[in-house]
């Protein structure tokens, strides 16, 4: 008997080679049902994804095994199966941090996926045992992967890999003190990335530039769907929100007159960690003029608690979401994505991903603002909780940037003596970042 399994559900697969898992485990990482997870392990049976078979054998779940005719360059950890006792520490781990610290379990999902190359480091050791085993543990994640690709993980990674496996020790030591107490602090607080990874790549943000937006905003349109894809990449680039709340968007959280949007989880809008606020669109006319036309047309047809980037049916109606549009995101990221790509095509501009419209709102707001009361303004229409966040993520110059602000430095007269002394408050704040947004938010400075 065959199951077709999901792209997603194949690399979710791929992931469980070399771990122990239990049939319900197995069933709630990879979201197949567990009555097929028991059939295929018990008697092993073949499954096909995009017309391949792959094959799940195996009778004791301790040493469960998937086999792929596509999976070679798999590499196991060579360090033997994970040990047991680890993962369920780590899973209790993470419970604690849903259960009592009342984290967002969709953003613990991506704290186990940067856990496990801590299971994987261990492998049949116990955790306990860490500063004995060998190497380093930053100094195995200069080659771990977990997709089977050759290259090191991105600097980023590195750093919430590392912070994960501090938070996971602190924790343990508190929890587990019988094993853990004879970890010492100063082990703990050594987990970092080295300085060479964290500075030997050039760190490049892609974003979307106006002039391509601009170029997809004039492209004519010949269908519902086309409509649909160039309003959605002028949306994403005046408001900067990210591609899973831009697809959960009401109607009703849309007001294109005022140019506010509502991200409120209340209205079952997805938004990172469940924060909640309104944003403001950017004030750019040519692209509203294309949201607008859009916005109209949904209206007139939909219910306001249809999604902002309606469904479409096969003979190109507007039509209201059959089932709640919030639990089918990756399909209607797929549909958005490849509606982007068309467009792109058309216009000759490069593709890139929707979180890149992200990008290009923050460099646009960045480049505007003219004070800090400016940026801070972006940074809370980004929804993040300090300046800080937005200046290191976005601050940074382009190269083309640089260099024309360095070709241009021999024009300009000597520096003021006021940017010295900004600098040196600078320089001040660069120890207490909070401090900076206390200053900002004081009444006396509306």
């Amino acid at each position: 008997m065959k199951h077709k399994l999901s792209a997603t559900q194949h690399r979710r697969l791929l992931k469980l080679l070399y771990m122990q898992y239990s049939p319900e485990e197995i069933s709630c990482e990879t979201e197949i049902p567990l009555a097929i997870i028991e059939q295929a392990c018990a008697s092993g049976c073949p499954h096909e994804v995009n017309g391949k078979e792959i094959w799940i054998v195996g009778t004791d779940f301790q040493t469960w095994l998937g086999i792929s005719i596509n999976s070679s360059k798999k590499k196991p950890n060579n360090r033997g199966l994970v040990n047991r006792e680890n993962y369920q520490e780590v899973k209790a781990f993470l419970d604690y941090r849903i259960k009592v610290l009342q984290l967002d379990p969709k953003s613990i999902r991506n704290r186990w996926i940067e856990l496990r190359h801590l299971l994987e480091w261990a492998g049949p050791k116990r955790l306990s045992d860490g500063p004995s085993i060998e190497p380093f543990f930053p100094t195995y994640l200069a080659t771990a992967r977990n997709d089977g690709k050759d290259k090191g993980l991105g600097a980023g990674m590195h750093q919430r890999v590392c912070l994960g496996g501090r938070l996971f020790f602190e924790w343990a030591k508190q929890e587990y003190p019988l094993c853990y107490n004879a970890i010492p602090s100063g082990w703990i607080k050594a987990i970092r990335p080295t300085k060479s990874i964290l500075h030997s790549k050039i760190d490049q943000h892609e974003a979307w530039e106006m002039e391509d937006v601009l170029k997809i905003a004039r492209l004519p349109v010949h269908s519902i769907t086309e409509k649909r894809a160039r309003a959605a990449i002028c949306f994403l680039y005046l408001s900067g929100m990210r591609i899973t709340a831009f697809l959960t968007l009401p109607l009703a959280c849309v007001d294109i007159d005022t140019r506010q949007i509502e991200q409120n989880p209340g209205k079952g809008v997805i938004t990172k960690n469940r924060k909640a606020a309104v944003t403001t669109l950017l004030p750019i006319p040519e692209l509203l003029k294309v949201v607008k036309d859009w916005d109209d047309q949904v209206r007139q047809k939909l219910p306001l608690d249809s999604p902002w980037f309606a469904y479409i049916d096969r003979f190109y109606n507007l039509i209201p979401p059959i089932k709640d549009f919030q639990e089918r995101v990756n399909g209607r990221r797929m549909a958005c994505v490849e509606g982007m790509k068309r467009l792109c095509t058309q216009a000759h501009v490069p593709y890139k991903s929707p979180h890149k419209l992200r990008h290009g709102h923050a460099v646009f707001g960045i480049k505007h603002a003219h004070d800090m009361r400016e940026l801070k303004a972006v940074s809370q229409n980004l929804m993040h909780s300090s300046i800080s966040i937005t200046d290191g993520i976005y601050g940074n110059l382009n190269n083309n940037d640089m260099m024309e602000t360095i070709a241009g430095l021999a024009s300009n007269p000597e520096g003021s003596s006021n940017l010295r002394t900004l600098l040196q408050l600078m320089a001040k704040l660069q120890s207490n970042p909070d401090l900076l947004n206390q200053v900002l938010d004081r009444p006396g400075n509306a």
